[in-house]
């Protein structure tokens, strides 16, 4: 079983190679040993990442930075927030070309790690998909537009996601149901491809903004355009099968740490 596991591994980082034309980007996750529920969770393991050592309690302290946050995204709280294991279906609802471009290029590079399926425009849906808009009075007709109108922005920004669980007698159960990205489309090429990629992880269930210096796109601070090594790792982590949704912090963090014990990651060029 352990060596099936490493094996379906495998495939899905090739796949990622492929798909990014052979970075991941600029990046190369080495499997040294993969282990899941068969070991102890390593706490103190040295990591290398870009040629520097980090302890796996580095990686936990920025798991719950990036996944557990209470603030504007509506899924938020003290639970995993993710999609389920059903394909996640992505909607481009009234946005232009150069949105659309930037935000497949960004979801092909996640693709492989949670299933995704790009809707043709005149298909639209709602369940268990990411949604993506240009306009609030385009919104209006949503589902969720009450919640959207509650939530969003009053101030203008350049991009802003919507995460909406499905509930149980109004409480969250940590499965993602929609995810709405609101795009500004007037700015410029660049932050338009930065904030796009940073979106996308909000709507996967990456709910936090972090500022405690831990490299990645959900940094306020920085203009980054490309995903960070601890952005996948992550990612890939709550998509494993071990991380389930409606998981408490305590649960998915011991789980995570088995996760990510298990892997040694290294730069190749000079990505970041």
């Amino acid at each position: 079983m352990k060596n099936v596991k490493i094996f379906s591994i495998c495939l899905i980082l090739i796949s990622a190679i492929i798909i990014a034309g052979g970075s991941f980007p600029d990046i190369l996750l080495n499997i040294k040993e993969k282990v899941f529920d068969s070991e102890p969770c390593e706490r103190e393991r040295e990591l290398v990442i870009m040629g520097e050592e980090r302890k796996v309690s580095y990686f936990l302290d920025a798991f719950k930075d990036y996944t557990f946050f209470n603030g504007e995204h509506s899924g938020s709280g003290e639970i995993i927030h993710k999609f389920s294991d059903e394909t996640i279906n992505v909607n481009f609802l009234g946005v232009s070309s150069s949105v659309v471009e930037e935000a497949r290029s960004a979801l092909s590079l996640l693709g492989p790690i949670a299933r995704l399926e790009f809707l043709e425009d005149e298909i639209v849906e709602f369940d268990n998909a990411i949604v993506f808009f240009s306009s609030y009075d385009q919104a209006r007709d949503f589902p969720d537009w009450d919640r959207i109108e509650e939530l969003k922005s009053k101030n203008g920004t350049v991009c802003q996601t919507f995460v909406f669980p499905k509930s149980i007698y109004g409480r969250s159960i940590g499965e993602i149901k929609t995810s709405y990205v609101y795009v500004n489309e007037n700015f410029i090429r660049r932050r338009l491809s930065s904030c796009i990629r940073h979106e996308t992880l909000h709507a996967l269930g990456m709910l936090g903004d972090t500022r405690n210096g831990y490299p990645s796109i959900l940094d306020t601070r920085t203009a980054r355009v490309e995903y960070s090594e601890q952005d996948l790792l992550i990612l890939t982590g709550i998509y494993s099968n071990i991380i389930r949704p409606g998981q408490t912090k305590k649960e998915a963090l011991n789980q995570y740490c088995t996760f990510i014990s298990g892997y040694e990651v290294k730069n190749v060029r000079g990505g970041g």
